[in-house]
């Protein structure tokens, strides 16, 4: 009891209940003003930190000290108990030192931890986007079920919002992938407005309660700020009429009136909620792309069409499930033609059914390209945010040779979903293959720190290192750094091996063996096994892809086997030899031409390897001026072919000037010759011998790193 007056004598109750008011204040300001200035609202855990450290600092002043009006003065205990204030003596000048400094060093903590969580958060990774006039973004609607398996329904309701947004023409709606990835972090508003290029941001939240849903939407301007808020509260058989709702109230806040659909159904595209329920299941695990996706999809689709067959939307997410990354047996093509048919018969004016059904006549040839590229165009007509249909437009466009435009719809589709892995995996091997390794860097570098990167995201990181001849960071997107076939490019043979021996499929085991055997020489086992492949699968020559012809070839003619390329090519060519290298990709064409050639000069024919070789497809024209390392070294090799050694040289010394280090594959390659014995040349791969051994060191330490 005695303690208890003395601290109230010397004033520390007071003082420590202002030091709890001001650091509240001080926190709900900055939990305030942090989005706006761009800070994660993790770092507000600092300034927590920093409060609860500085109190005991408060309670120690407040017992030594009394601060009134006529300054500072030392708080002392008399001999008959009372508490009185004295002036400040030399010890106490010591005391506030100490206490000052100390609190001090907590503030500084605090302000660099605050510091450092802006610098390492998402927030801060790679350039902003640029500004677009009337866009939004829809992130993902929070799900208050207490069942937390339903979340497939809010994010389906989400994206059916984002969509009607899209039909209104009037906004800039941005892909579902990004928006969702997004949203799902701990990113603040201000910064995925900012991230993203758009202008508003709309979330909420949705609760189910039996046969009644509220959903919660809320529209935030590029500050974070928010603008319009409003609840529904229905039926959850008026899930539909709910989304159109938001849909047009949102767009009446931003434009001056709200435009019409282009033709798109206002109606619910089912009446069954069960079905619906099936429907969404379904899209959630096409977009998760999970271990069976394809499988688990499809039996969620077809329970809803067998809930109510004339649900369009259901039938066009069968046929994507059946054929997007399936087995392409003829009787699972046949059955995701008929879905997608049926989805548009249904409903003639659904954007999924034209995507779906114009990607599967690209891929498998079942109209001409014009026919397929109709199709996803008029997708993108009825909605403008479906992502997949711009990427499938754009292999559309480049099957027909318009790389240029190819180009361009890539350009778009970045722009409206660039956190779609597909998508900018797919761009950015486009744009380091016209030598913008930086642009295809920026593009793939966000999805580094997500848990799951995607198929294709992974695929490019390893294949645009391994192009500008960072072999060590390619291996290093994989997962241990024990599986990359890129190990014996730094020639660490033994560890490619060990890869070898771990791949089961047999298509990527040749990929792999053709990567690995290349490097030490051994062009003819590579070609062994694939004949091996071949025969063992019952697959013909003619039947693979255009891409894996002009590889098999490439094998061949490295293995000595000159007349059966000859005789491949001439009759692949069929006289026009130009034609069948134009359904080669550009990167690969180069590869074919020299192999081609090759075969022809090993064979004595020196007009047909002078015409192989000074052949220059549009696919191979798109990518002039030469910038990509690989293409100009492999343009390099075309010209030491042709004799020409200065071009060769030159070229050369370009790509190892841009990053070109694949040594051991061209010293192991006999198209080369005796080119690269010429002293210019061994001065030059002595060079790149010296970044392959850098390299090298650098994996090894992986090596004891993973041990």
């Amino acid at each position: 009891m005695k303690f208890l007056q003395e601290i109230r004598q010397r004033q520390v109750i007071p003082l420590a209940g202002l030091y709890v008011v001001g650091a509240w204040v001080v926190i709900e300001v900055s939990s305030v003003f942090f989005p706006a200035w761009d800070i994660p609202d993790t770092a507000l855990r600092y300034l927590f930190v920093a409060a609860a450290a500085l109190f005991p600092v408060v309670l120690l002043f407040g017992w030594f000290f009394d601060v009134r009006r006529d300054g500072l003065f030392r708080t002392v205990k008399t001999d008959t108990g009372e508490i009185r204030a004295a002036p400040l003596g030399r010890g106490d000048y010591a005391v506030l030192g100490t206490l000052t400094a100390f609190s001090g060093a907590i503030l500084l903590l605090a302000l660099l931890q605050v510091w450092k969580s802006v610098d390492a958060s998402p927030d801060s990774v790679t350039a902003t986007a640029e500004r677009i006039e009337n866009s939004i973004a829809v992130l993902p609607f929070t799900n208050l079920d207490p069942n937390p398996d339903t979340g497939f329904f809010s994010d389906g309701v989400s994206e059916e919002i984002l969509h009607r947004l899209s039909a209104t023409r009037a906004l800039h709606v941005l892909g579902w992938a990004s928006a969702k990835i997004l949203g799902q972090s701990e990113v603040s508003p201000a910064e995925i407005s900012e991230r993203l290029g758009v202008e508003y941001l709309l979330h909420g939240s949705i609760r189910r309660d039996g046969d009644y849903v509220r959903v919660t939407a809320r529209l935030m301007d590029r500050a974070g700020l928010q603008v319009w808020s409003q609840s529904f509260d229905r039926k959850l058989e008026s899930i539909f009429v709910i989304q159109s709702e938001i849909a047009s109230a949102v767009t009446s806040q931003i434009v001056a009136e709200i435009v019409s659909s282009d033709g798109q159904s206002t109606r619910p595209a089912t009446y069954n909620m069960d079905a619906y329920n099936e429907y969404l299941v379904g899209r959630a695990l096409t977009h998760a792309r999970g271990p069976e996706w394809d499988v688990k999809s499809e039996a969620a689709f077809r329970r809803a069409i067998e809930l109510d067959p004339a649900f369009a939307p259901a039938h066009a997410g069968l046929a994507y499930s059946l054929f997007i990354m399936s087995t392409p047996t003829e009787e699972r093509i046949q059955a995701a033609l008929s879905a997608a048919e049926r989805s548009l018969e249904l409903d003639p004016n659904l954007a999924l059914g034209h995507a779906i059904k114009g990607v599967m006549q690209t891929g498998l040839g079942l109209a001409s390209p014009a026919e397929a590229e109709q199709n996803l165009r008029r997708a993108l007509e009825l909605d403008p945010a479906l992502s997949d249909a711009y990427n499938w437009l754009s292999i559309n466009l480049g099957r027909q040779g318009r790389l240029a435009e190819r180009d361009v719809i890539w350009e778009q589709a970045y722009q409206i979903d660039p956190l779609h892995p597909s998508i900018a995996g797919n761009y950015a091997n486009e744009r380091a293959n016209h030598g913008d390794f930086e642009r295809a860097m920026r593009m793939l570098e966000p999805f580094t720190r997500l848990p799951q990167m995607g198929g294709a995201v992974f695929s490019a990181l390893v294949t645009v290192n391994a192009e500008y001849g960072r072999f060590a960071e390619a291996i290093g997107v994989y997962d241990g750094s024990r599986s990359s076939p890129y190990w014996a490019a730094l020639g660490l043979q033994e560890q490619a091996d060990k890869l070898l021996a771990q791949i089961q499929n047999p298509y990527v085991q040749a990929l792999a063996l053709r990567e690995v055997l290349a490097t030490r020489g051994e062009h003819q086992q590579t070609w062994q096994f694939i004949e091996r492949y071949m025969n063992e699968f019952g697959y013909e020559y003619e039947m693979v892809d255009p891409n894996d012809q002009a590889w098999i070839l490439e094998t061949q003619a490295l293995a000595g086997d000159y007349d059966g390329v000859i005789d491949r090519f001439e009759d692949a060519a069929d006289g026009d030899a130009l034609a069948w290298i134009e359904n080669v990709d550009g990167m690969i064409v180069a590869d074919l031409l020299n192999a081609v050639g090759y075969a022809y000069l090993q064979s004595g024919d020196i007009d047909n390897a002078t015409r192989v070789l000074s052949l220059e497809p549009q696919r191979l024209a798109h990518y002039k001026p030469f910038s990509s390392p690989l293409l100009l070294a492999t343009m390099a090799l075309n010209a030491a072919l042709r004799g020409d050694d200065d071009l060769a040289y030159s070229r050369l010394s370009l790509a190892v000037d841009k990053g070109w280090a694949d040594y051991y594959a061209a010293i192991n390659d006999p198209r080369w010759g005796d080119v690269l014995l010429q002293a210019r040349f061994v001065k030059l791969m002595e060079n790149v011998k010296a970044d392959i051994d850098a390299q090298r060191a650098q994996a090894e330490a992986m090596l004891r790193d993973d041990d």
